[in-house]
């Protein structure tokens, strides 16, 4: 009884594993079915209308466009863009995939444009397929990002949409998506240019014979706001609405608060323009500091009538005062001998390395570096500086060096030197009250001179012997010992004679000036006019150091004393 009651139970709970692993099963199977959705941007199309146009500009554009044939005039006055967005849900799985929700976001040219979401629940059987469509209006700014972006590309928008898909019911997951596609809106905005035109060129008592359109152009970029001091392009296109032949005034003008507007440059010229013709013109202009100045606009005078831009900003091109940015200190160096150093000795030559970056905008004007004395118990002093004309633009970085000799060792009454850096008089950084980064100064330790090796050349070679009549080079290094040396010396080749005293051949006097560890070398020229014999030895080398008191020569055997053959 007791046994069949245990079999009974290990078969329920074999029952158990088999219906919990099934149990799993179907859960990572309707998981990973799930997760196999594919969302795709099927097709991006036009609605009706496709777009509009600014209708207070559209019609000088669309002249201009019918008699040159670029369309990049329309695309600036395009005012709203329709679309029909098409997204493809496909299930590649095994099971049907009942969808919820899909929220979306919209870009165009990288800018978000519009979110949204489609509630409409559908189910896609296994390895089916279906379609959801949604229109999107867009308003296009004229000053707007958008607006730039689409003369910039010259109408290509890139429309992506991205968000999640809502799959499941029960336990529903969302599935994230990010799909793009191209379209090209020129040939829609060139369709409805055309139908402007054609409504324009059938106009028989226009109210204008001439209209203008102006642009301003900063560094190749079109601007309706630019600062004081900035060249500026401006390019004025003329059209005829009808045919007209004359003489025109073009004439580019101040707008000053509360004062008459003034003329700053005007072109006179004689056209003669069929109906939709465009002649252009070209100023330059530079910008002036706006204290009653609020911009600059143009005005086109013909026969009695005139043709004046709109009172607003934009399209009148507005002026400002520069954002001064300000100018930070990266970082300040010390360099002795090329190297960088906080350490320095009295009488050595010093380099201070400053590098400079403007942050936040613009930074010009006359900047001031100056090295100081650091002095305890009494205010510091300046002990050198330079000035230097400054012009950064923004996040631009610049560098400058300034090059000084210490005159005193750092001690009781000299700390050491330090830096202070001035922008138009101003103070705007200091060298932190610390050693380092502020530059310490050593006295000179003197040292002593010693011969560090003395040998012979001919024709550049090392040699140790000569012929009679060659030239020969004695030479001599010096390098100073425990410190720098400086002080006189003489260099004197002398004859090796037997039995009577030796006598110098040629001899010359220097001037050396060392820092500790420096070498020097020092040559004189002689020609060898005696060959070694039982009376003369040969030629050997002697150093007075008359400045020290003291004398080298050179070792008495051969090598390294000099044989004659």
């Amino acid at each position: 009884m007791l046994r069949s009651k245990v079999a009974m139970a290990h078969r329920l709970a074999g029952a158990v594993i088999i219906v919990l692993i099934a149990a799993s099963f179907i859960a990572t199977a309707y998981y990973l079915s799930y997760r196999s959705i594919r969302v795709t941007l099927d097709r991006v199309d036009f609605a009706s209308p496709p777009l509009t146009l600014n209708m207070a500009k559209a019609p000088l554009a669309a002249i201009a466009f019918i008699a040159t044939g670029d369309a990049l005039s329309l695309l600036g006055v395009v005012e709203s863009v329709n679309l029909k967005i098409t997204l493809g849900l496909e299930n590649p799985g095994f099971l049907a995939l009942p969808l919820g929700p899909i929220r979306y976001e919209l870009y165009m040219n990288d800018l978000l444009v519009a979110k949204g979401s489609s509630d409409r629940s559908v189910t896609i059987p296994p390895r089916g397929r279906s379609q959801i469509e949604f229109i999107q209006a867009t308003k296009i700014p004229e000053s707007g990002a958008l607006a730039s972006s689409i003369v910039r590309s010259r109408g290509i928008l890139r429309v992506k949409v991205q968000g999640t898909v809502e799959v499941g019911g029960f336990l529903p997951l969302q599935v994230p998506f990010s799909e793009e596609e191209s379209i090209d809106i020129t040939q829609e905005v060139k369709t409805v240019a055309y139908q402007i035109a054609s409504t324009v060129t059938r106009t028989t008592t226009p109210t204008k014979r001439l209209t203008a359109t102006v642009e301003w152009l900063y560094e190749g970029s079109s601007v309706t706001t630019v600062v004081s001091g900035a060249i500026v392009t401006v390019q004025i296109s003329i059209a005829s609405t009808i045919a007209y032949s004359g003489t025109i005034v073009i004439d580019l003008r101040k707008d000053l608060a509360g004062l008459p507007d003034q003329s700053v440059q005007r072109i006179s010229d004689f056209i003669s323009l069929g109906a939709g013709e465009v002649k252009r013109y070209s100023l330059t202009l530079l910008t002036e500091s706006p204290a009653l100045l609020r911009g600059y606009f143009v005005e086109v005078r013909y026969d009695g009538e005139q043709w004046t831009m709109s009172n607003s900003y934009p399209p009148r091109l507005a002026v400002t005062q520069p954002t001064r940015g300000r100018l930070g200190v990266l970082s300040v160096t010390w360099f002795v001998g090329g190297r960088e150093a906080y350490v320095a000795r009295v009488g050595e030559t010093v380099v201070a390395r400053v590098v400079l970056r403007a942050e936040g905008g613009k930074v010009s004007g006359t900047l001031w570096v100056r090295i100081r004395k650091d002095t305890p118990f009494a205010p510091d002093t300046d002990f050198t500086g330079q000035s230097y004309s400054l012009d950064l633009a923004m996040g631009t970085g610049g560098e400058t060096s300034l090059s000084f000799v210490p005159d005193k060792a750092s001690g009781t009454d000299l700390r050491g030197y330090f830096i202070r850096v001035f922008l138009d008089g101003v103070e705007i950084w200091e060298m932190p009250n610390s050693y380092p980064p502020r530059l310490r100064v050593e006295s000179i330790r003197y040292g002593s001179p010693q011969v560090s090796d003395a040998y012979w050349t001919i024709g550049g070679v090392r040699v140790t012997q000569a012929k009679v009549g060659d030239t020969v080079y004695a030479r001599v290094v010096i390098k100073a010992i425990g410190g720098a040396v400086e002080g006189e010396l003489t260099i004197r080749v002398r004859k090796d004679r037997v039995a009577v005293g030796d006598i110098d051949h040629t001899s010359r006097s220097f001037h050396i000036s060392l820092a500790e560890g420096q070498s020097v070398e020092l040559s004189l020229s002689f020609t060898a006019d005696q060959k070694s014999s039982l009376t003369f030895r040969g030629f050997f080398i002697q150093v007075d150091l008359t400045s020290w008191s003291t004398s080298w020569t050179m070792p008495s055997s051969y090598p390294p004393r000099l044989k004659v053959v």
